[in-house]
Formats: C-alpha cells, structure tokens, sequence
C-alpha cells in the first residue's frame, strides 16, 4: 500500500490504491513535506548555482515543478497555485486554494519577488 504524507503535519499514512487520487487531492504528498531536498553528489560537484536549492519558494512565481517537488505539493494542487496567484501571504493562499497545507510549508515559502 503506498504512503502518503499529511498536508498538515506532514505524518506518513498507508492508503489503498484505489484512494491515492482522493487523498492527493485532499493536499496529501508523495514526498515528505519535512525532509529537505538533497542534491544529486555527481551534479553538485560539477552542477551550476541555479541547481542548489534556495531557502525558500517564490510561491508567486515558482514554476510547477518547484511547486510539486520542493514544496511537495501534488501536481492538481499545484496548477490551483499557480492559477489562484499572487498570493500576500499565507492567510491569501489558504482562502484562495482548497486543501493547501500551508502550515507545514510556511517556512519554505517567500511571498515577495
């Protein structure tokens, strides 16, 4: 049975297969919302600047993949951010999105440009 983590509190929970898509869209994720992004040892010995992470997202111009991969977001909840932008702050994203988690993610997440 697959793992998925909890929007909030970013805890695993096993579901059935049949209900992976309910609960991504609910704002469950594939990835731990709480771990931190590694990079790959054989890019970052030769990689660029622009391939090592930064402190935080610019939520307001991330791109979808930054969105689902650095944030963790599923990628329908991803293209709600993306079209629901800007965003002020997080009380704005949460009105504006359904489901977003963004307590678990306000310390990823830059609002400015």
């Amino acid at each position: 049975m697959p793992i998925l983590f909890e929007p909030l509190t970013g805890q695993p929970v096993q579901v059935h297969e049949a209900q992976v898509f309910n609960f991504l869209g609910k704002g469950y994720r594939t990835a731990n919302p709480n771990s931190t992004p590694t990079l790959n040892p054989a890019k970052a010995a030769g990689g660029t600047q622009s391939e090592i992470p930064s402190a935080a997202v610019k939520i307001n111009y991330a791109s979808l993949k930054d969105l689902s991969e650095r944030l963790g977001l599923s990628t329908a909840l991803a293209k709600d951010v993306r079209g629901n932008r800007p965003y002020a702050n997080g009380e704005d994203l949460m009105s504006k999105v359904a489901g977003i988690g963004w307590y678990s993610m306000s310390s990823k997440i830059s609002y400015d440009a």
